[in-house]
């Protein structure tokens, strides 16, 4: 018998709430928005149902802390252990289309299709994209300073750059359309995000 992880104590409370949000993200993953119940995310945690009413009203609740944890942190965790200092490595990064999908990938592909159809899913995509751009507003203004941004772009045009090709390279993948060889691909990203730096006014 797998045994239940009672939530009793303040100091469980952390570690109940992440391991909730973690078998949310999961199970919307593998089941989509109307395939997630409660049963098997409390099952997939180890926990008790009242764990989950402890913490969230209801399933749209936990599952907009969990969309919004993951869409948050999406590749910005991968720049930080990588020691990514420059936004041009942000780009060759987001533009990368020969890594394998993960469960982080299938959350986010997840409530982009559902939030055409379900508002509660649109509102922790639109939570998460605004957490996920301040984050990157440090790298965008030192790309301003060291010159391989233009300073006169904008950034919120710049932010939604960067995410439209994150989120695009990841529709392609998860379609298995054919994919271009790696080199000649990170050539054309590397053409584009020379373009997006000052202009050496002595060439032109």
């Amino acid at each position: 018998m797998e045994s239940i992880k009672q939530d009793n104590t303040e100091e469980t409370h952390g570690s109940t709430v992440d391991d909730l949000l973690k078998a949310a993200a999961q199970e919307f993953a593998d089941r989509g928005y109307e395939g997630t119940r409660i049963h098997n995310i409390v099952k997939r945690a180890k926990l008790t149902t009242g764990a989950v009413y402890r913490h969230f009203k209801n399933k749209n609740e936990l599952l907009h802390a969990a969309i919004v944890s993951v869409a948050s942190s999406r590749r910005l965790d991968t720049l930080k252990m990588s020691g990514y200092s420059k936004v041009s490595e942000v780009l060759q990064d987001a533009g990368i289309l020969n890594y394998a999908m993960d469960v982080q990938d299938n959350i986010v592909l997840e409530a982009l299709v559902c939030a055409r159809r379900v508002p509660e899913i649109a509102a922790s995509v639109k939570e998460g994209h605004r957490v996920w751009s301040e984050s990157i507003q440090p790298l965008i203004q030192q790309g301003f300073e060291d010159g391989s941004l233009d300073p006169e772009l904008d950034p919120e045009a710049l932010t939604a750059f960067f995410r439209i090709i994150g989120i695009g390279s990841m529709l392609y993948l998860s379609a298995g359309l054919p994919l271009p060889e790696q080199e000649k691909w990170r050539a054309i990203i590397s053409r584009i995000g020379e373009s997006l730096s000052v202009r050496d006014t002595h060439t032109l």
